[in-house]
């Protein structure tokens, strides 16, 4: 038995069960103005921010430039990984405003 299944027998199986794109009909819409303010009054929570992401890309779209604007750490090690992680994508790197490196301990 075959997984793949052909765009024909995809958009036959959506004519005969219309319910499946009533789905998508049906989702919510929230304008990108309001995510805009809902992920701003998380600013301070990363790992919620990093969540929200996730979700789809016009949430993506707003959260990311709120995550790299400040960008703290308190160990070389996560620095230098995250450094590794966005070095020559420019995307990422020109959103960052601020590089707080103050929680790194003076030996």
């Amino acid at each position: 038995m075959s997984v793949f299944f052909s765009r024909q027998s995809c958009i036959a199986s959506l004519i005969a069960h219309p319910q499946a794109i009533e789905v998508k009909r049906n989702t919510p819409y929230i304008p990108p103005e309001i995510i805009l303010v809902i992920l701003k009054m998380l600013n301070d929570d990363k790992k919620t921010l990093a969540s929200c992401a996730l979700v789809n890309r016009t949430f993506n779209l707003h959260a990311i430039p709120i995550l790299y604007h400040t960008v703290s750490f308190t160990f070389p090690l996560t620095f230098t990984r995250f450094a590794d992680t966005i070095y020559g994508v420019t995307e990422s790197s020109s959103l960052i405003r601020h590089l707080d490196l103050s929680g790194f301990s003076t030996c």
